[in-house]
C-alpha cells in the first residue's frame, strides 16, 4: 500500500511538473473578460503556452489573472480591446516564440506589462493605439527575429523605450505617426530587411541610423515632409534594393547618401522632393553612368529634376574635381534663431548668396571672405524653415543648408 501511495504521489507531481512546463500546444484565445478571470482556474499550473496567445477582440479591462504567464512559444497578439488601458499581467512573460502584436486598441496608454520581455522570435507590430504616448515597457527587448514596424501611432513623438533592440532580422518600418518628432530610443547595431519611414510629417531626427553600416533591404524615405539633411545616414555603406527618396518637400541635398555603394542599389527612384536640387553625389553619378540601371528621377528642383539633369551635374561633378580645391563652408550655429557665422578660406573674394527651398535669391552679400575672420548673417527677419547659402568664387560653388528655427 506505501509503494502505491508514493508511485500516485510521484505521478501526480509529474502532472503538475508537466504542466508548469507547457500547455495549450494548439493556443488559446480570450474574447472577454470572462475568460481572462478563468484562466487561473482552466489552467492550474500552466506556466507557458504552446500555441498561440489571442487577446481580444472583446470587453477585455484587465489582464492580471495571466500573471502566472512565463512565456509564449507561438504568437502573442492583443487587439481590438477598446477599454483596455494597460498591460499588466503579462510582466512576467520573458519570451514570445513567435511574432508579437499590440493593435487597435484605443485606450491603451501604458505599455509597461511586457517589462519582462526580452526576445520577439518574429515580427513585432505595434500599431493604431491611438491614446499610447509611450513605448516605455519595451526597454528590456534585444532582438526581433523578423520586421519591426510602429505605425498608426498619433501619440508618439519618439521612440524611447526600443533602446534596448540590437538587431532586427527583417526591415525597419516606421510610418504614419502624425506626431513622430525624433527616432531617439531606437539606435540598432543591425537590420537584416530594409528601412522604410514613409508619411511621418513630424520626423526631422533620424539618430536610430547612426550605427547602422549596411541593410539587408531598400532604403525608403517617402512623404516626410520635416526631414531637412540626410546626413544621420552617412554610415550606411551598402543596401539591396531600391534607393527611394519621395515626397520629402524639405529635403535639398541627398548628402549623407554618399558612402551606399551604388552596385548594392538595384533601382534610383527620386521623385517630388520640390526643394532638392543637390543629387550628384560621386556613388549617384557612376550609378547613373551605367544606362542600364533603372532610375526615375522627377518632380524635384532644378538641378534635379530629370536623369538627364542629374547625369549633366555629374559631368560638371567631374570637372571640378580636377580643379584647385577651396576649403568647404563652414555655418555656426545651425540651425539657429537669428545670427550665424559663416567661414572659408578661400584664395580670393566670393559672393555669398542666400536662397530659399525653390532657389529664389533673398540676399547676396558681395565682399571678400577670408581667413582672416567669420562673416556674420543675421536670418532673424525670415521664417523658420531651411534656406540655402551658396559660396560662389570664379571656379567654384560650395552650398550648405542652414536652418532658421
Amino acid at each position: 500500500m506505501l509503494r502505491q501511495l508514493t508511485l500516485l504521489v510521484c505521478a501526480i507531481g509529474s502532472i503538475s511538473f508537466a504542466q508548469a512546463q507547457g500547455c495549450l500546444p494548439e493556443g488559446i484565445a480570450l474574447s472577454t473578460q470572462a475568460q481572462v478571470n478563468s484562466f487561473p482556474t482552466d489552467h492550474p499550473g500552466c506556466t507557458t503556452i504552446q500555441g498561440f496567445l489571442l487577446i481580444g477582440q472583446g470587453n477585455i479591462t484587465d489582464l492580471t489573472p495571466l500573471a502566472q504567464l512565463t512565456a509564449v512559444e507561438g504568437y502573442l497578439q492583443v487587439g481590438l480591446n477598446p477599454q483596455l488601458t494597460n498591460l499588466a499581467g503579462l510582466e512576467n512573460i520573458t519570451s514570445v516564440g513567435g511574432s508579437l502584436g499590440i493593435t487597435g486598441n484605443a485606450q491603451l496608454t501604458d505599455m509597461s506589462g511586457l517589462s519582462g520581455l526580452t526576445t520577439v522570435g518574429g515580427l513585432m507590430e505595434v500599431s493604431e493605439n491611438n491614446s499610447l504616448t509611450s513605448l516605455a515597457g519595451l526597454q528590456n527587448i534585444i532582438s526581433v527575429g523578423s520586421y519591426l514596424d510602429i505605425s498608426d501611432s498619433p501619440g508618439l513623438t519618439d521612440l524611447q523605450g526600443l533602446e534596448g533592440i540590437e538587431t532586427i532580422s527583417g526591415s525597419l518600418i516606421i510610418r504614419d505617426n502624425t506626431a513622430l518628432a525624433s527616432m531617439q530610443g531606437l539606435a540598432p547595431i543591425s537590420i537584416g530587411g530594409g528601412l522604410d519611414l514613409m508619411n511621418n510629417p513630424q520626423l526631422m531626427d533620424l539618430s536610430a541610423a547612426l550605427g547602422l553600416t549596411s541593410l539587408g533591404g531598400p532604403l525608403s524615405l517617402i512623404g516626410n515632409t520635416a526631414i531637412l539633411s540626410l546626413q544621420e545616414l552617412a554610415g550606411i555603406t551598402s543596401i539591396n534594393g531600391v534607393l527611394r527618396v519621395m515626397g520629402s518637400s524639405g529635403l535639398m541635398s541627398l548628402d549623407g547618401l554618399e558612402n551606399i555603394d551604388p552596385n548594392t542599389i538595384l533601382n534610383l527612384i527620386i521623385v517630388n522632393n520640390p526643394g532638392l536640387f543637390q543629387c550628384a553625389a560621386e556613388n549617384l553619378c557612376t550609378y547613373l553612368g551605367l544606362p542600364e540601371n533603372l532610375a526615375n528621377i522627377t518632380g524635384n528642383a532644378t538641378g534635379c529634376s530629370s536623369r538627364a539633369e542629374v547625369e549633366e551635374a555629374c559631368t560638371l561633378l567631374s570637372v571640378e574635381e580636377g580643379k584647385q580645391e577651396v576649403a568647404a563652408i563652414t555655418v555656426f550655429p545651425n540651425p539657429t534663431n537669428g545670427p550665424v557665422m559663416i567661414r572659408a578660406e578661400l584664395n580670393g573674394p566670393a559672393e555669398l548668396d542666400l536662397l530659399d527651398q525653390m532657389g529664389r535669391l533673398l540676399r547676396t552679400a558681395r565682399f571678400p571672405i577670408n581667413a582672416e575672420g567669420p562673416v556674420l548673417l543675421d536670418l532673424a527677419e525670415l521664417h523658420p524653415g531651411a534656406y540655402i547659402l551658396q559660396l560662389r568664387t570664379n571656379d567654384r560653388v560650395d552650398t550648405r543648408m542652414v536652418v532658421r528655427e
